[in-house]
């Protein structure tokens, strides 16, 4: 781990010291380091912090129209489209590279996925978006029943009913 300051060798037991700057010292034994690291009483994460992750669109206004169509929230529409279902959201940006967009999957966990499914199959996906057609529901090996949909760049969607007995879900 680096660190700023010099060591001077001495024998002492492993203890830090915090000084009116904020900065903590860590004393080490056999070696007495300086390292710089400012204290926080924050929680890292945070409850309230989030993950988005950015999805691959080889069209964007298709691409938007898409997630739209499925009803997600936009909550920002310019040189990304970021988009908001419960309390997720995802960044869809004007970047594609074909690899990366047909190995990438999102899982929605929901809690009526048979609603889901007709709600998917209602929008007609391949015809409008010339996308695969969706897989519908059906319980996987691991436990869950999931759908599958893909979107107009090829990213993998796992629409899966959540357990009531697994609070992961």
């Amino acid at each position: 781990m680096p660190h700023s300051g010099h060591m001077i060798r001495d024998d002492f037991e492993s203890k830090f010291m915090r000084f009116a700057d904020g900065v903590k010292y860590t004393l080490c034994q056999a070696t007495l380091l300086f390292c710089h690291e400012r204290q926080t009483t924050m929680a890292i994460p945070g409850s309230k912090d989030a993950a988005r992750p950015f999805l691959p669109a080889k069209d964007f206004e298709t691409s938007r129209a898409f997630y739209e169509a499925l009803g997600f929230s936009k909550l920002l529409d310019g040189d990304v489209a970021i988009f908001g279902v419960g309390p997720s959201a995802f960044i869809l940006q004007r970047y594609y590279q074909k690899a990366w967009a047909e190995n990438f999957m999102v899982q929605l966990m929901v809690d009526d996925l048979d609603g889901w499914w007709e709600h998917i199959e209602a929008l007609d996906l391949p015809g409008r978006f010339g996308v695969k057609p969706p897989k519908a529901p059906t319980l996987q090996p691991w436990g869950l029943r999931v759908a599958y949909l893909h979107d107009p760049s090829g990213v993998l969607w796992h629409v899966a009913q959540r357990r009531e007995d697994a609070p992961a879900d």
